[in-house]
């Protein structure tokens, strides 16, 4: 098989690979389908089929379509997990700044605001109807900006409504001493370890021959 149709299959099993990592898939499913598609897509190409003649222009349509014929739904506690792995995180990273330079914790409506951006810009960075789609079409250069600039667009808000600012009112709701903002990120972070262990996606470790 050429180097260029090489290129292309592998291209394409890696972006579905994201997809299906965004919808929640298991890691043994999803090695299993990317398998599937790679043995599929190399023997087009060794016919003489070009990797778009198999999948279309839209990969992670393709992708989707595939999912929706296993027809796996990410469980409930799934996706309450992942979306309380995401409030931690920028519950997290807001309250970083303010627990390191401060012996006393300022909680600010300002504090809140950047909770709630980052947790929508990552929201819609990692949804497969948004994020994950752009970024499995990212060969498609306006999809794969469009993703780019959610992610510049969520780190600038962060940074821009830091209350530290002289543009960002000052309106404290309520102050903490700095080891109580500690144990909260330490929460924080206990939600995030548990997220990942409990992350069906995750990479496997490959089974030692016995």
């Amino acid at each position: 098989m050429p180097q260029g149709s090489r290129n292309a299959v592998t291209e394409a099993v890696d972006s579905c690979v994201v997809y299906w990592v965004a919808a929640g898939l298991p890691r043994p499913q999803i090695d299993q389908m990317a398998a599937e598609l790679r043995t599929h897509l190399e023997q087009a190409a060794a016919a003489g089929k070009s990797v778009e003649a198999v999948i279309g222009d839209d990969v992670a349509r393709f992708a989707e379509e595939w999912l929706k014929a296993v027809g796996r739904h990410r469980p409930g506690w799934e996706r309450l997990l992942v979306a309380a792995q995401i409030v931690a995180a920028a519950v997290f990273i807001t309250l970083l700044p303010a627990a390191w330079l401060q012996p006393v914790v300022a909680i600010e409506a300002a504090h809140l605001v950047q909770v709630l951006w980052v947790t929508a810009g990552v929201w819609v960075l990692l949804s497969p109807r948004l994020g994950a789609r752009w970024l499995a079409n990212s060969a498609d250069g306006r999809q794969g900006r469009l993703w780019v600039a959610v992610l510049a667009l969520t780190f600038v808000g962060l940074l821009l409504s830091n209350p530290a600012w002289p543009w960002v009112p000052e309106r404290i709701l309520y102050e903490v001493p700095r080891w109580q903002a500690l144990v909260v990120m330490a929460a924080c972070l206990a939600v995030n370890v548990l997220a990942m262990l409990r992350d069906p996606t995750r990479p496997q470790r490959p089974a030692t021959p016995s």
